[in-house]
């Protein structure tokens, strides 16, 4: 069933959205100011599910309606959605929420803080949905990490700040650009097993990683210059964790036993390939290791980055220069 929601509204313009049909070759947009009044087509070659209206009268109601060509011909109107556009540009509005990194479970949001404000309340709509529903409305920080999600289906957000009584009021924000939930690049699912572990045992999903930027450590207890440099990447790996950075690394073995890898894996805080998986060796060779220590960098697109960062300076700016997708 075709939908058309209000993705945002201005004091002059207005953003529409709708549901994207199977087949459809083009959509066509309509819009009236009065409720007995005609619909005018705003455009009827649209090919995307996003069109913003400009030049409209403030603090006025407006409707829209939206329908949809196959090959053969035009569909019937949608139901009319109504919006009311703002009263003028002194609304009070923050700017849009900023996607700051997304992974294979969840999408995390900040936004500019407003002054006397004592909570936050939080909106989402997808792709698949047109309401706009409240994820919190109660927010104490200007951050939130939003889980729960499906695959492959565009998220937008808004925010509003919540003020104390008798300290004027703010309309939701801009809706943030749209995002999905990361998919894991091919280079790390071929290169990878299915499944991690930890140094307590416990399982992982290769698909975690999805999102982030990865070091493949390859090391052994037998090599000297790998324990020393061990406890140099565990401390910069910590406080990139704490940072809240999308960072990862995987522990490739090159011990030649299973207990020397339990030994010295078990003071090592991230994620191993299992030694008696197939998929490390493989991916030893794969990745040319022909002495130790070695630290691929992996960027969030599947990118190797840096063949060998050991010797490289490990601090935050190295890490969003990885983020960012850069050597």
């Amino acid at each position: 069933m075709q939908w058309c929601v209000v993705h945002d509204v201005e004091a002059e313009a207005v953003t529409l959205s709708w549901s994207k049909v199977p087949n459809a070759v083009k959509y066509e947009v309509q819009i009236k100011q009065e409720e007995g009044g005609d619909f005018t087509t705003i455009s009827d070659s649209l090919t995307s599910t996003l069109v913003r209206k400009k030049n409209l009268k403030p603090n006025t109601e407006y409707f829209a309606r939206v329908r949809h060509r196959d090959a053969l011909d035009w569909s019937g109107f949608c139901e009319p959605v109504s919006f009311h556009t703002l009263a003028g540009q002194d609304v009070k509005r923050l700017e849009h929420p900023q996607v700051v990194s997304r992974d294979g479970e969840s999408i995390t949001l900040q936004w500019p803080t407003a002054p006397d404000c004592e909570s936050y309340t939080v909106e989402i709509r997808s792709d698949k949905d047109p309401t706009w529903r409240t994820i919190s409305d109660h927010l104490k920080n200007n951050i939130v990490r939003k889980k729960n999600l499906e695959k492959h289906v565009m998220y937008y957000f808004r925010v509003k700040p919540n003020l104390a009584e008798g300290s004027g009021s703010w309309f939701f924000s801009p809706p943030s650009e749209g995002a999905m939930l990361a998919d894991l690049p091919p280079f790390l699912s071929n290169l990878l097993s299915p499944t991690l572990v930890d140094a307590q045992g416990t399982s992982k999903p290769v698909s975690s990683l999805a999102g982030c930027v990865v070091a493949l450590y390859c090391s052994a207890s037998w090599c000297g210059p790998c324990r020393q440099f061990t406890p140099q990447l565990s401390q910069f790996y910590t406080q990139m964790k704490q940072l809240g950075k999308p960072f990862e690394v995987v522990f490739l073995s090159c011990d030649r036993d299973s207990k020397s890898f339990t030994n010295y894996f078990g003071h090592m805080p991230w994620l191993a390939v299992p030694f008696d998986s197939d998929k490390r060796e493989n991916a030893l060779g794969a990745l040319q290791v022909e002495g130790i220590p070695k630290l691929v960098i992996v960027g969030a697109n599947g990118m190797v980055l840096q063949d060998n960062a050991v010797g490289t300076p490990l601090n935050a700016q190295k890490l969003d220069s990885w983020i960012a997708g850069r050597p």
